[in-house]
């Protein structure tokens, strides 16, 4: 056995990290503050591997060249550290972008960005120009135009799964649930909220997303926002491929097979957001405690309803997906210069023993899962 590495954080990030060092020989110790894995934002989205198609605000072009370059990765570098993936785990290979009346971008600039971000993974020939006759069977007037890009989406609950079990046949790898950490120390040692000394490592990575800052000491110009969507039935047809309503009201709609899909609308579904990192992890525990979620898919039930042609959804929901999203930005996303348009601002930070890890987006998890394997490597096991 090489040395011991502390994770920390028990989503995409910190689980892929775990299963990285474990194969290179490392003896691991995953810890998480919950009761269960997988319980935070990696498994309560829509599953989408972003490639910076989203990214349209951004005129830079720098984040759809990021996302473009590690998205298109994804697979790959997941199955480098999983092995064969669930067939189940691809929802659809492509994605429709739907550009509603107010949006902040005009239809030639968008298609122009769509086109140019598709050119970054070699495929410009593919984003296609929704016909008028079958943008209005799909959708009402309230949307201008629409494309068809190549972007994948998976079933993020099927990818947990396929890790969870993966983690169960490791046994280099300790799992620690309930585990508050509070504070960690250059000399490898991890505390937690009640002063207990959880263990001394020769390398610790953090991947606790919602509390990365504050466990880093940092958090200056990031901000944490809640956001919220949710499973429900359909009960008319509604379109075979996802939709991503973009640049302009945000929404989701996700069809996962039978009549269930994933719905969100941003306007209804974002939950909370504070440039106060503080909290950490526990901010969004109280924001969750007192958000109106029913309220919330109501209006993303109505909003949806009015978009897409014919579409009914059920009038509860099955289920909830929500959690705390990091980024950097001072601003809501409404606000046309928010760095929230942009996901640069990812990576991985070493300082002595410790690597904080921030994906942007779970499309990059698996690439910085490869390369904290690799820093660990190079450093060796501690000398201390």
């Amino acid at each position: 056995m090489t040395g011991t590495v502390a994770v920390i954080g028990g989503g995409i990030q910190g689980t892929l990290c775990a299963l990285a060092c474990s194969a290179a020989g490392w003896r691991v110790t995953l810890f998480e503050r919950k009761p269960e894995l997988w319980q935070g934002a990696s498994a309560n989205n829509e599953g989408k591997i972003h490639l910076g198609f989203t990214y349209g605000l951004d005129k830079s072009g720098e984040t759809q060249a990021r996302l473009a370059e590690l998205g298109g990765r994804f697979e790959d570098a997941l199955t480098a550290i999983l092995g064969p993936l669930p067939a189940e785990i691809v929802v659809a290979r492509r994605v429709i972008y739907a550009r509603h009346a107010s949006s902040a971008l005009e239809a030639e600039a968008t298609q122009a960005h769509l086109e140019s971000t598709a050119g970054m993974i070699g495929v410009a020939a593919a984003v296609r120009r929704v016909p008028l006759p079958e943008l209005r069977a799909l959708f009402s007037d309230q949307i201008t135009d629409a494309w068809e890009v190549p972007e994948t989406t998976i079933e993020p609950t099927v990818l947990g799964e396929a890790i969870l079990a993966r983690l169960g046949r490791e046994t280099n790898i300790d799992i620690v649930t309930n585990a508050d950490v509070a504070e960690l120390c250059q000399d490898g040692t991890v505390w937690d909220v009640g002063g207990r000394q959880l263990g001394q490592f020769d390398r610790v990575l953090n991947c606790a997303w919602d509390g990365l800052a504050q466990l880093c000491g940092g958090g200056a110009g990031f901000c944490l926002r809640g956001k919220a969507g949710f499973i429900a039935r359909v009960r008319s047809p509604g379109p075979t491929l996802p939709v991503t309503f973009c640049f302009g009201p945000f929404g989701d709609f996700v069809p996962l097979g039978g009549d269930r899909c994933y719905v969100s609308w941003y306007p209804a579904c974002l939950m909370g957001f504070t440039t106060d990192l503080s909290a950490g992890s526990r901010w969004f525990d109280r924001l969750a405690a007192g958000f109106d979620f029913a309220a919330a898919y109501r209006l993303t039930r109505r909003r949806l309803a009015e978009l897409i042609r014919g579409l009914e959804l059920d009038e509860q929901y099955e289920r909830v997906r929500a959690g705390p999203i990091l980024a950097a930005g001072s601003t809501d996303i409404y606000d046309l210069e928010s760095r929230l348009h942009r996901r640069t601002a990812i990576g991985l930070d070493a300082h002595g023993r410790i690597a904080t890890i921030n994906p942007g987006k779970l499309t990059t998890a698996p690439w910085w899962a490869s390369k904290a394997a690799r820093w660990i490597q190079d450093q060796g096991p501690s000398s201390a």
